[in-house]
């Protein structure tokens, strides 16, 4: 048995005009892909052009959406929701990343041995979990709002690069034991502050 979409916005109507001057009481987007999104089927809801402006629009729904489930500080005047939350997605990536550089080149033990503060080590992995879990969290939304896996594996590389960028001056500052254990939670602090990067609003048309 076929599951039955569920309407986002069962309260919204068709909205088109009818030839004897009413309006269409069909609820939005009956009978397309878009259901809950602009025109029925029978006023051209599925037409390539309407669909593609619905696809947008229903993007950006789902992404403010999640900004919000998330508490991402966004000013959508001049920032597109689905831009802050592949930010966000960026932002958690850099913060792994950096972690699992770590781990890949110390491990937890070896980490220990080099701070010589447990409870420390123990924070950095409190920390470490949390990011990740957030980072799932952040790319499922992203993926549920309809952002492109691909972009989302193409920010992994970057973070990447970033989390390799970032250890190379933290190496090269040669801190002492007390910096080195302040470095996650400054990180973490400096990656989440960032804002997010301007971004004209597309116009879905609508």
């Amino acid at each position: 048995m076929p599951i039955k979409p569920v309407n986002p916005n069962p309260g919204i109507k068709c909205g088109a005009q009818r030839t004897d001057g009413s309006t269409c009481q069909s609820v939005a987007g009956f009978g397309t892909d878009h259901l809950g999104y602009g025109p029925c089927k029978k006023h051209f809801g599925s037409t390539p052009s309407v669909r593609a402006r619905m696809q947008l629009r229903m993007i950006k729904d789902k992404a403010e959406k999640a900004c919000k489930m998330l508490n991402l500080d966004v000013d959508y005047s001049h920032v597109a929701p689905e831009t802050a939350l592949l930010e966000e997605v960026r932002r958690s990536y850099g913060i792994v990343a950096w972690f699992d550089r770590q781990i890949e080149d110390f491990g937890w033990k070896d980490l220990v041995d080099q701070t010589d503060d447990v409870p420390v080590v123990a924070a950095w992995y409190r920390i470490y979990h949390e990011e990740r879990a957030h980072l799932a969290r952040v790319s499922k939304m992203a993926v549920d709002a309809g952002v492109a896996v691909k972009t989302l594996a193409l920010m992994e590389v970057q973070a990447a690069q970033l989390a390799r960028a970032i250890q190379q001056v933290l190496d090269g500052l040669h801190l002492n034991p007390e910096q080195v254990a302040a470095a996650p939670t400054l990180l973490r602090q400096a990656l989440t502050a960032i804002p997010v990067s301007s971004s004209p609003v597309a116009d879905d048309g609508a």
